[in-house]
């Protein structure tokens, strides 16, 4: 039986966060006993739809309840005893039907999962009696039926304590049937072969059986040959329940015992061809079974060698007269060590796990790392030590990330019991060291962040396991590679890895420098975010002397290098602010390391080399001028000249024409821009070839070259030609202008923004020449109607303009009244874009810019020239910025929404000329509006409609959004449309329903022809005639609505949807008077012999329907309605459109008796 969640209360309470670690009590106990009875009830009466529901509902109620006690599933110890006995009752009942024991097997194995099956074994009863009914429940189920695999789950669950009772099982065999003992092991076996969850439970069951002192001699040799067989045979799901279930044989069994049937075991195992894909299935349970035939060759000894800091017993700590560090556990028996000898099948073993610790799953590299330390703890200490050597020859460059991220795992589990002895420590932190900065490129990725991973939790064990005395020596070094990882590695698991083994290391060992203020800064949730880490941690590290110099290193060496873009980014952005900390050493590094690098053929070396060149070079520049000093003395002339020499460097080589050419001109645009705005002299031939590189950069296809280029392009020319003649200014503008209206679209793209980018002293030289030109790119041709980018960009350039140059009268350097007109009048035409190409529509980011732009234009306008703002300006921009509120696309309309709230709700004056300003603040909230849903949006705009001087613009805008073929808008805008309309109409107000027909019928009117519109004023139509909002006016704008229709029609020709949406519409004129429905008739028949077979079909249809519904008909159309609806319905639409005339014809009679063909 599938349970679903089936209630919408529900799934709200599901939605719920859990109360994690805030649970002091199982205190839902009595609703889950309640829910466990209730089952009875509602599972015996599931025919009934109702009742399905409930099961549905009460075990997503006890599921959700049950897993908020995942993080503290010790709470329900207390209640489980009853639980239990509810479900095990229900279980037992005969009478029941099986579908409700199989769903109280579903919560048995809920409450498992969440509190474990071992504890939940124990409280399961376990009396002789039980165990002949359950063996029988369970040998009646068919392991096939993996849907019922729950009921497996708990019967297996349940039969691991009973057959733990303490009688030989033989007593309970009787002469009708199989020997108990054998139809145990044969329910066991079907279930292992089972790839679902019962299967873990069977192998746990198998285990536990074959152990028994009178099943081990009878059946476990036959078991091992059985198994034998299944690994030779059999598939890899088998063979892993086999597999674990010997694993679990040698856990429980007695060593003395097992030691018969460990040779033999091992050897199987070893013999066995696996192929590659069972591998991934049976390698885990694979190493555990022969790490524990390992540990079955070895008497169980504590090593007498190792090192213990401590006493686990705290009063046994206070109580030693010794340092802990000192202690070394006292022998625990008198064998000596050297005399311990060592089976020579542990080496086989020893070999099969070190190889494990090289396997790609990490549950397998983890298994294994835990059955090297329990191996190495009953060796001797010299073949310990041979161990520990072949661990460390995991730490290779030869070797794979997977032999690296299995060493740190064996070398963790070593130190933390005891094994890894102090003496070693020092061999083994280089390679701790080198494993946290350890980072492979493989393609476009890179392989080592499990690595990293590991190495931390080698640090972590470090910290636990040995006395602060020990690691003395070495916290320099841990330090520094904790931090380094802490706040500069690329992974967030690293970098909070890092930081909970320094945390742990500060805690216990104490020795770290300023290890408090480090680790109460760079927690957990603050080395989350990568940029705060880099920008904002590392800065605060950075100031203690201990660790800045590691730190620059670090980023010097291997992150400038880094082979993730955003990385090399982040660094130079942190060796900018490190410079502040420490600037003699930053010119050193400069000049030594970072410059020389800057034409280095590597990319990722020289992109990241000439990022961090730049951020140094600037933030070098600002310390100048922060201790007042000029730049010359700041910048020895050593370094000046290789400033000057790698500028010239990086020009004549030009590798933004190589590989990596978007990233390097982007690297470059960065460099100009942090020279330039840093103020940094540099000499006339360098800047004006800088200039042209630039101007390339302006007209790449790539828009983040174009963006940076803009940046550096202004920084260049606000710091090195602002004292230039006029001559020279206007030269240098007439190179970009030319571009803004070029006939390559990149270009000008770029330089458009570009322009609007410039500073005022150069603006100023041929302000109107500007401002005609973006005007120009601004404006949709014939050539120019798919570059909307370029159009955007110039809109936004007009923006720039205003807000650099400022708008003031004519005498002045700022935009005059003729200037402020064109660009409103550039602005207002642009809302107006709705160019659409394979890409959507892309007119929308001109409509944004647009919108943007006026409102930065209309505040400049109202600050600084309130005269110049008319009404018809301001009434045409809040109309144009109200249809924008309500058309299709979601972020156009919060922008759009946004503007108009903004320019009303001006100040300091308000914007003059606002119609109805008073209702609209009643209306919109002021600015920022916290708009989420379609809902709210068009509820908010359903308002502003019952004002009159915006009811026009906002039905235009609703007309393509209740038009579009998106279900929910459609839904959110038409919903309180039509609401709205109905609202009318119930309340008699018949004069505001026909301003809005009125309305209705002038967009129509003064969109005819449009293309683009058309198709959605239709659908809107439809959708307004099909909801019976207006049938009390309907009559009376039939004709007017037909008139309209008739001439979008016939003038020219049409796209096929838009014929078939002409269909529903005039089928709804038949509603009209009886002009209108002579007209429609006629256009209708027409279509029923149009040239496409589709649009004859779909008229047909249409008007059959139309016809069966009609009430309001004439007595001649009564008498032939039955002939007619005949002739639609037997008319082959189909056939030629000759064929097809004379049917029109004798339809267009019995239609309109007085008309002739």
């Amino acid at each position: 039986m599938t349970l679903e969640v089936a209630d919408e209360t529900l799934e709200k309470e599901v939605d719920v966060i859990g109360l994690g670690c805030s649970k002091e009590s199982f205190t839902e106990h009595l609703e889950v006993t309640k829910l466990i009875d209730e089952l009875k009830i509602s599972v015996q009466q599931q025919n009934d739809p109702a009742d399905i529901r409930l099961v549905e509902k009460n075990w997503q109620k006890f599921s959700f309840i049950l897993d908020q006690y995942q993080e503290q599933p010790h709470l329900i110890d207390s209640h489980l005893d009853g639980l239990l006995t509810r479900i095990v009752s229900i279980v037992r009942d005969e009478g029941l039907h099986y579908e409700v024991k199989h769903v109280a097997f579903r919560c048995l194995y809920h409450i498992s999962k969440v509190r474990g099956y071992k504890v939940v074994a124990r409280h399961l009863p376990h009396e002789v009696a039980d165990l002949e009914p359950l063996l029988n429940y369970l040998e009646n189920q068919d392991p096939v039926l993996q849907l019922k695999w729950e009921t497996h789950y708990g019967l297996l669950l349940w039969l691991s304590i009973v057959v733990k009772i303490p009688f030989h099982l033989q007593r309970f065999d009787t002469n009708t049937s199989e020997p108990i003992m054998e139809r145990i092991l044969n329910a066991c076996k079907k279930y292992v072969a089972e790839a679902t969850k019962a299967q873990d439970m069977a192998f746990y069951v198998s285990a536990i059986y074959l152990t028994r002192p009178d099943v081990k001699e009878a059946f476990l040799p036959g078991y091992i040959q059985w198994a034998h067989e299944v690994l030779l045979k059999e598939n890899a799901q088998f063979k892993k329940g086999v597999i674990s279930t010997l694993s679990g044989v040698f856990k429980h069994g007695q060593r003395e015992q097992m030691m018969d049937y460990a040779h033999t075991v091992l050897r199987t195992i070893l013999t066995v061809k696996f192929h590659p894909s069972e591998l991934l299935i049976v390698k885990k349970p694979l190493v555990k079974l022969i790490q524990r035939i390992g540990l079955t060759f070895l008497k169980p000894r504590i090593a007498t060698w190792r090192y213990q800091r401590g006493s686990r017993s705290l009063a046994a700590n206070l109580l030693q007269s010794q340092p802990a560090g000192n202690k070394v556990l006292t022998p625990v028996n008198d064998e000596d060590d050297d005399d311990y000898d060592v089976p020579e099948e542990i080496e086989e073993v020893l070999d099969e796990i070190l190889q494990a610790l090289r396997d790609k799953n990490r549950e397998v590299q983890y298994s294994a790392a835990k059955g090297i330390g329990r191996l190495t703890s009953r060796l001797s200490k010299n073949f310990a030590d041979q161990v520990v050597e072949s661990i460390m020859e995991f730490f290779s460059l030869r070797e794979s990330d997977m032999a690296w991220h299995g060493g740190c795992l064996a070398l963790a589990e070593l130190a933390r019991r005891g094994l890894l002895l102090p003496q070693r420590l020092s061999s083994v932190l280089p390679y701790v060291e080198q494993a946290m900065l350890y980072d492979e490129l493989r393609g476009n990725f890179s392989v080592g962040s499990a690595v990293r991973d590991a190495a931390c939790y080698l640090c972590w064990a470090l910290a636990r396991s040995y006395d602060p005395s020990l690691l003395q020596p070495f916290v320099h070094q841990l330090a520094k590679a904790l931090v380094i990882t802490t706040v500069f590695d690329r992974e967030v698991n690293c970098r909070r890895a890092a930081a909970s083994a320094f945390q742990e290391h500060v805690g216990r060992q104490g020795t770290f420098p300023h290890g408090i203020d480090i680790l109460t800064t760079c927690d957990y949730f603050a080395v989350g975010l990568r940029k705060n880490a880099y920008l904002q941690l590392s800065l605060f590290v950075a100031q203690f002397e201990e660790y800045r110099p590691h730190l620059i290193q670090h980023l010097v060496e291997r992150k400038i290098v880094h082979w993730d873009t955003i990385i090399r980014q982040l660094t130079s952005q942190a060796l900018h602010q490190m410079t502040f900390l420490d600037s003699e050493n930053m010119k050193i590094i400069l000049l030594t390391k970072i410059l020389p690098r800057c034409t280095n053929p590597e990319l990722y070396l020289r992109h990241g080399s000439i990022l961090a060149s730049g951020k140094i070079i600037n933030a070098l520049c600002q310390v100048a001028k922060d201790r007042q000093r000029p730049l010359t003395d700041e910048f020895d002339q050593l370094l000046m000249e290789a400033i000057i020499n790698t500028c010239n460097d990086i020009l004549n080589e030009r590798f933004w024409r190589s590989f990596g050419g978007d990233q390097m001109r982007i690297a470059v645009c960065h460099f100009v821009q942090d020279l330039s705005s840093g103020g940094f002299p540099l000499p006339d031939s360098i800047v004006n070839h800088w200039l042209k590189a630039l101007r390339e950069c302006l007209a790449s296809s790539d828009s983040n070259v174009q963006q940076s280029a803009v940046s550096a392009v202004t920084a260049l020319i606000g710091e090195y030609f602002q004292h230039q003649s006029v001559e020279k200014l206007t030269a240098l503008l007439n190179h970009f202008l030319p571009e803004v209206t070029s006939n390559n679209q990149q270009a000008r793209v770029g330089n458009a923004l570009a322009v609007g980018s410039m500073p005022r002293f150069l603006l100023t030289v041929s302000l109107p020449q500007v401002v005609k030109q973006l005007c120009v790119c601004a404006r949709i041709t014939d050539k120019t109607l798919q570059w909307a980018e370029s159009r955007r960009n110039a809109l936004t350039a007009l923006s720039l303009v205003c807000s650099t140059v400022g708008i003031a009268p004519s005498n002045l350097d700022g935009v005059d009244q003729e200037m402020f007109a064109d660009i409103f009048r550039t602005l207002i035409d642009s809302l107006d874009d709705y160019t659409v190409d394979s890409r959507g529509d892309i007119g929308a980011i001109v409509r944004e810019s647009a919108m943007s732009s006026i409102q930065v234009v209309l505040v400049l306008a109202n600050t600084s020239l309130p005269q110049l703002l008319s009404p018809d300006m301001v009434r045409s921009v809040l109309h144009a910025l109200t249809k924008q509120s309500t058309e299709q696309i979601r972020r156009t309309r919060l922008l759009a929404t946004d503007v108009f709230s903004t320019l009303i709700y001006c100040s300091d004056p308000a914007i003059p000329h606002v119609e109805q300003l008073d209702e609209l603040r009643s209306i919109i909230p002021p600015p920022p509006l916290d708009i989420s849903t379609e809902k709210e949006c068009f509820d908010l705009w359903l308002k502003v409609m019952q004002l009159n001087s915006y009811r026009k613009a906002v039905i235009a805008g609703l007309i393509s959004s209740i038009g579009s073929l998106t279900e929910s808008l459609v839904k959110s805008s038409s919903t309180p449309f039509l609401s709205y309309l109905r609202q009318l109409v119930a309340e008699n107000k018949l004069d505001e329903l026909n301003l809005i027909t009125r309305d209705i019928l002038d967009v129509f009117k003064e969109n005819l022809n449009n293309a683009r519109l058309m198709p959605y004023l239709f659908n809107f139509l439809d959708h307004l005639l099909s909801s019976g909002c207006l049938d009390v006016v309907f009559k009376s704008i039939s004709l007017s609505l037909l008139t309209l229709i008739r001439t979008e029609m016939t003038s020219g020709s049409k796209p096929l949807k838009l014929l078939i949406s002409s269909v529903d519409l005039y089928c709804h004129l038949l509603r009209g008077d009886q002009v209108t429905f002579d007209k429609s008739i006629i256009h209708l028949l027409n279509l029923l012999v149009n040239r496409f077979p589709r649009v004859r079909k779909i008229t047909a249809t249409k008007l059959y329907e139309t016809l069966l519904t009609l009430t309001d008909i004439s007595s001649t159309l009564a008498n032939h309605q039955d002939e007619i609806l005949s002739i639609l319905s037997d008319t082959d639409w189909d056939e030629d459109v000759e064929v097809l005339k004379p049917v029109k014809n004798q339809l267009r009679l019995l239609f309109i008796p007085s008309s002739s063909p």
